[in-house]
């Protein structure tokens, strides 16, 4: 028995010098911490250069308005790279309704706006997201963007500008086969078959929002509309990719918002995430190393988002494991999202209970309708 206090006692001992010195560490590096210095400082502009603003104006005359395209104010996307290869990052501003922009880095956090000149709104009409490859392998980068917006198919192929290396771009789209017709929110360059070249996968909208469940699935089976509405797969086939998407076990319903790509089971084969709005499960491709994926969300986690927003896979914790960051636009609590549904409004509705003998009645009125509900107590 006095062993075993002793030897109780001589771990308590350890125990407190162990908080002790990691209290004495965190208070350390909390001190080494100017609270009262800024991280960031934000640079006008009227200093950098840069005033792209993603304006966007509601026309009741067209389709481009909230109630006629869902995805009206779903926003654009930014990009940076370096396009003239002076070791500076340059900025890629993609635009709805209004021109995309192309600011060259000058140095010292200042840009020159050299759209015009580069050529980076030829066919352009409403852009949704950009990437940035290097299509021809020429050791300078291109600039893929993604068009959709409430245009039909002929008036948003994705564009593909080849960098001239003079500051100057040539949409080529079409010629590399890369012209993909649906609504386009963000597409990824990436090497999936360990070739050596990179291929391409676009994720898309769906053209068929608005639908009932059971209704939009009936929809999905009919083959040319799934086409029209499913994530796109094109193959680097040398000097023009093909499109496989079927063939790769993509070709599913999807409202696509984000997507990333990374090998997620460590394989050393990349893997394609995607965040599906509405009432489409998020979709986890791995890869089988055959030239397929097959979607494995299931298997891998035990949840996922009810309306997933953008994506994005890093190691979180230095564990040599991917972690995945999903935003859900899904409400936290049932209260939040009853009151953020506009049918829910309280001041549209009154309602009035009463005993009618047998059964209890609730009467619910709003400005569209009277109800009379038989509760059957």
């Amino acid at each position: 028995m006095r062993y075993f206090l002793v030897i109780s006692f001589a771990f308590l001992l350890l125990g407190c010098v162990q908080e002790k010195e990691a209290k004495s560490t965190t208070t350390a590096s909390e001190e080494a911490v100017d609270k009262t210095q800024n991280l960031f400082e934000l640079i006008s502009s009227a200093n950098s250069g840069i005033t792209f603003s993603n304006t966007l104006k509601e026309d009741v005359g067209s389709i481009e308005n909230l109630f006629d395209f869902d995805y009206f104010y779903n926003g654009a996307g930014v990009g940076v790279v370096d396009i003239n290869n002076d070791g500076l990052q340059d900025l890629f501003f993609v635009g709805n309704q209004v021109e995309n922009k192309l600011y060259l880095n000058k140095g010292n956090l200042q840009f020159e706006d050299i759209s015009e000149q580069a050529g980076i709104n030829t066919g352009k009409h409403w852009a949704n997201g950009v990437t940035f490859a290097d299509v021809n392998n020429d050791g300078w980068m291109d600039i893929y963007v993604s068009q959709g917006g409430p245009k039909q198919a002929a008036d948003r192929e994705n564009l593909l500008y080849i960098n001239l290396k003079d500051n100057r771009f040539r949409e080529s789209a079409k010629e590399y086969n890369l012209n993909d017709t649906g609504i386009s929110t963000q597409s990824v360059f990436f090497d999936y078959d360990n070739d050596g070249d990179l291929d391409c996968v676009v994720s898309n909208e769906n053209e068929f929002y608005g639908l009932d469940p059971q209704r939009f699935f009936a929809t999905m089976d009919l083959g040319k509309n799934l086409e029209k509405s499913s994530v796109q797969f094109y193959e680097n086939t040398g000097n023009s990719y093909t499109k496989i998407t079927k063939k790769a076990g993509l070709l599913k319903a999807a409202f696509g918002l984000g997507i990333t790509v990374s090998d997620i089971n460590n394989d050393g084969w990349l893997d394609i995430y995607i965040t599906n709005d509405y009432y489409v499960p998020d979709a986890m491709y791995i890869n089988n190393k055959n030239g397929t994926f097959t979607d494995r969300i299931k298997e891998y986690t035990k949840q996922v988002s009810f309306f997933g927003m953008g994506v994005d896979i890093a190691d979180i914790n230095n564990d040599n494991l991917q972690d995945i960051f999903v935003l859900d636009m899904a409400a936290s609590d049932h209260v939040r999202s009853k009151t953020l549904m506009a049918s829910m409004d309280v001041d549209r509705f009154s309602m009035l209970v009463d005993d009618f003998g047998f059964h209890d009645f609730i009467i619910i009125g709003s400005s569209k309708e009277i109800r009379l509900v038989d509760l059957l107590l």
